[in-house]
């Protein structure tokens, strides 16, 4: 009989453990941050722990940072947002009429894709405008996106979602967040193509937020930024 009963408290000690706060993620002072993760490279770290950068080989550059949640977790994200993508910060760009880009030559049929989005099919204009699926051009390539992703630079506020914390696989209350912003900004001054950052970790804070600034072109779905993902949630306990 002692064996059985040991067994079920056993097991109700491990329920309790994942039903449990992770207080290791909400009262974090101190990032983890390895020196490598994947395709980056730590190339530095505060002496007080709260931030550390990295770099991917083809130039990307990473900021992880530990951030205390003011407000609220929407209302934190929605400053981060300002801060690497301020709305006037391309405002004076002059960008210069770009020519049309071939998406595709076939059987002596052109088609071609114009900066505002449409496409010349043989001297015709036409749309690639389907649910899920659009055509965006700039002067250098031409993107073809999915799910509404605008890879133009159009405004995609961050995708924001509740989950549970680590270990708490069995708890009623998801008291984690995880969030996600991409933006194309082909126009800006300091010559970024694409801003981003991943964030986690407990709704009440404070959250493990990395942030992407790329010179280069990177997809949204990239092994990059599914580096800084793995190392958000890492840190976030999500």
């Amino acid at each position: 009989m002692k064996i059985p009963r040991l067994a079920a408290l056993s097991a109700l000690a491990f329920a309790t453990a994942a039903c449990g706060p992770n207080l290791a993620a909400d009262h974090r002072t101190a990032l983890d941050c390895p020196a490598a993760r994947g395709h980056l490279t730590r190339t530095g770290q505060a002496a007080d722990g709260k931030a550390c950068t990295y770099r991917a080989a083809e130039g990307a550059e990473v900021s992880l940072e530990l951030v205390p949640v003011k407000s609220d977790a929407e209302a934190t994200l929605r400053a981060i947002e300002a801060r690497i993508a301020p709305p006037g910060a391309i405002a004076g760009a002059k960008p210069t009429a770009p020519a049309p880009v071939v998406l595709h030559s076939a059987h002596g049929v052109e088609i071609r894709v114009d900066d505002d989005g449409k496409t010349t099919v043989d001297g015709k204009t036409a749309r690639i405008d389907v649910p899920g699926l659009h055509v965006v051009a700039n002067d250098k390539d031409a993107e073809v996106t999915i799910d509404g992703v605008d890879l133009n630079g159009g405004d995609l506020p961050p995708t924001l979602r509740d989950v549970r914390m680590r270990g708490e696989a069995f708890s009623r209350d998801r008291r984690g967040v995880r969030a996600s912003f991409f933006k194309a900004t082909p126009d800006d001054p300091a010559g970024y193509r694409v801003v981003a950052f991943q964030a986690a970790g407990p709704r009440t804070g404070p959250l493990t937020v990395g942030v992407v600034r790329s010179k280069a072109k990177i997809q949204r779905d990239g092994y990059i930024l599914k580096d800084v993902r793995r190392l958000v949630r890492l840190n976030g306990g999500t």
